[in-house]
């Protein structure tokens, strides 16, 4: 199996050293290459490697200013997009501003990191400036909202989500994301998919600590005729939750009064199961009335080491139903992700229509 961070091999620093010294004649490549290759490499992971990286270039630049490095860089990075192994391995480039550019360094590092993100994206290395000083971070943000590039205006969003994963945590815009919002609000008719996801993810991110907030603007951006990508994507964790005003924002009638279809027949192939295996359900949904938006989601109660069970809901379809009789079979595989550990014992899948449970079964894992 390839892993991730074989993205920085031999062939890649091979690579890179060759089209620095397109641009500084005087690194050695070799002592670079072999500063990285030895007995910790492949004990290494992916940001470990990155970081290592960006250690041994800074080591073997002989520019003697950090301005002096950066221009190497830039021209390195045009260059090296071209070699088989560009794509998220050039996130070293701006690891290099991340590392190196301090607070004095401000007015070189944002310039530089607006440069690299259309190579690989500045999202992390960005976060070490929005805490060095926010106020001036978000009018950097505000000017790159509206650039004529697509990845400078998803750096907009995509740097300063607060819970961005593999990501140190913006605390103070967890706790107070208005100053997020007046990015979003540039970026939310944006023409590029790319960027809408990215203003969806970080709505998402903010509902996690501030739901009343993100219902409030998405109800506001639904009557604005925003994208419905966004606004669904941005309300999924609240979906997940059952959160009525979310389900309504997306055009589900959750007042029991209005539900108009029934669930019978939920079973499951096997109530037991092994370590890989699928586990298979299945059940019907009876629709009583035409063009019915129903949320249909399975619910997987997850035993954990300590005993007690973790629940993750996972989505089966939205959509308007036609009114009939609609069987409906789903599998769900259990495989160890390095996400998510299995262990042996009684776990519980349910139904929920709507958000709402509707019906359960236990059932037994076990580990070969």
């Amino acid at each position: 199996m390839i892993l991730l961070k074989d993205i920085y091999n031999e062939e890649f620093l091979s690579s890179l050293a060759k089209e620095i010294s397109i641009y500084d004649y005087c690194f050695n490549q070799d002592n670079f290459i072999k500063s990285l290759i030895n007995n910790d490499w492949e004990r290494r992971e992916l940001k470990d490697r990155m970081r290592e990286i960006t250690v041994s270039i800074n080591d073997h630049l002989t520019a003697t200013t950090l301005k002096g490095k950066i221009e190497i860089l830039k021209k390195t990075s045009l260059g090296i997009t071209k070699c088989k192994n560009s794509g998220l391995s050039l996130i070293i480039f701006p690891d290099f501003i991340e590392k190196y550019c301090e607070e004095e360094d401000y007015a070189l590092a944002i310039p530089a990191l607006e440069f690299f993100t259309s190579i690989a994206s500045s999202e992390f290395a960005i976060r070490k400036f929005i805490e060095i000083d926010q106020t001036k971070s978000f009018i950097h943000l505000d000017k790159f909202s509206k650039s004529q590039d697509y990845h400078v205006r998803r750096l907009a969003s995509e740097g300063c989500r607060p819970l961005l994963p593999w990501a140190n945590r913006l605390n103070n815009l967890k706790n107070n994301p208005e100053p997020i919002i007046k990015i979003l609000e540039n970026l939310k008719f944006d023409s590029e998919l790319y960027v809408r996801r990215s203003v969806a993810n970080n709505l998402n991110d903010i509902s996690k600590n501030q739901p009343d907030l993100v219902i409030k603007l998405l109800k506001k951006w639904k009557k604005q005729k925003v994208d419905p990508f966004i606004i669904k994507h941005a309300l999924r964790t609240l979906l997940k939750q059952g959160n009525v005003d979310a389900l309504s924002i997306i055009g589900i009638k959750t007042d029991k009064k209005d539900q108009k279809y029934s669930i019978k027949d939920f079973s499951l192939e096997k109530k037991q199961i092994n370590l890989g295996e699928n586990l298979v359900f299945s059940f019907a949904l009876l629709n009583l009335e035409p063009n019915n938006k129903i949320r249909l989601e399975y619910g997987v109660h997850f035993l954990k080491k300590n005993g007690t069970l973790n629940k993750k809901v996972f989505q089966i379809t939205t959509k308007d139903f036609e009114k009939g009789d609609f069987p409906i079979r789903k599998k769900h595989l259990f495989k160890d992700f390095t996400t998510r550990k299995h262990y042996e014992g009684q776990h519980m899948i349910e139904l929920l229509a709507n958000g709402r449970m509707v019906t359960k079964i236990n059932f037994d894992l076990k580990i070969n």
